[in-house]
């Protein structure tokens, strides 16, 4: 039997940026901010155009992270890779634990390449789920 309750609470928001790179320096494009016992979904688009070369790169991805009530921010199951085209240049996401002054997150980064000029934009999905009311800005499912 399934009921429904207003104690555990699930939210959506969307975030992105825009921006380039000219080296290989490696940029964090979105941070995600996730509570103390609270789980999040995150969905990436992720389009790259190289002006230097011409070449394009397009990426999906898909993880999920928890926070438990103690702090610790851990990977649900495994990163998936949906679907990936063109350029190979690299997209991580790494968790940034919470310590005295840093809220714990999960950061989305990206490389460029040396002496090649790249036009980046990333959205990011995000679902959250957890027993507290919604980070502002989010929208209640």
């Amino acid at each position: 039997m399934s009921t429904n309750s207003n104690s555990v609470k699930a939210y959506t928001k969307r975030v992105g940026s825009r921006w380039n790179t000219d080296d290989a320096t490696v940029v964090t494009a979105v941070s995600v901010p996730i509570r103390p016992g609270h789980v999040i979904m995150l969905t990436l688009g992720i389009t790259a155009y190289n002006i230097t070369t011409n070449t394009s790169m397009a990426a999906t991805k898909i993880a999920a992270y928890q926070q438990t009530p103690a702090g610790v921010i851990s990977l649900l199951g495994a990163l998936v890779d949906v679907y990936q085209a063109g350029g190979a240049w690299p997209v991580t996401l790494v968790i940034v634990q919470p310590t005295p002054g840093v809220e714990g997150r999960v950061d989305i980064k990206v490389a460029g390449v040396a002496a090649q000029n790249i036009s980046w934009q990333v959205a990011v999905d995000i679902l959250e789920g957890g027993p507290h009311a919604a980070n502002t800005g989010w929208t209640n499912g």
